[in-house]
C-alpha cells in the first residue's frame, strides 16, 4: 500500500457521520450570527475552521502562507421594509 493509500484509508476510517453533523452544527449555530461575508461571526466560523485544519495538520496554501484565500465578494444586505419596484 502506497503513503498516499494508507492515508486516505486512516482519513476514511476516522470520518463519521457523527463528526461531520458536529462540524455542521458548531458552524450554524446562532452564535456566529449568520456568517455574513465581513462579519464577526464569519471571523468566528474562519477560526474554527482554521483550527480544524491545524489540528488535521493540513499545509497551509493559502496567502502568505495561511489557510486563507481572499477573493472579491459583492453583496447586497435586505434591510427591513425594502421593497422592489
Amino acid at each position: 500500500m502506497t503513503d498516499e493509500e494508507m492515508y486516505l484509508d486512516a482519513m476514511h476510517r476516522n470520518i463519521t457521520t457523527e463528526k461531520i453533523f458536529g462540524y455542521v452544527k458548531q458552524l450554524s449555530d446562532p452564535a456566529l450570527e449568520g456568517r455574513l461575508a465581513g462579519s464577526p461571526g464569519m471571523a468566528k466560523a474562519v477560526d474554527i475552521v482554521k483550527g480544524y485544519f491545524k489540528e488535521w495538520k493540513l499545509i497551509p496554501r493559502g496567502e502568505n502562507g495561511s489557510y486563507i484565500q481572499l477573493f472579491p465578494h459583492p453583496c447586497v444586505e435586505i434591510q427591513p421594509g425594502s421593497t422592489m419596484d
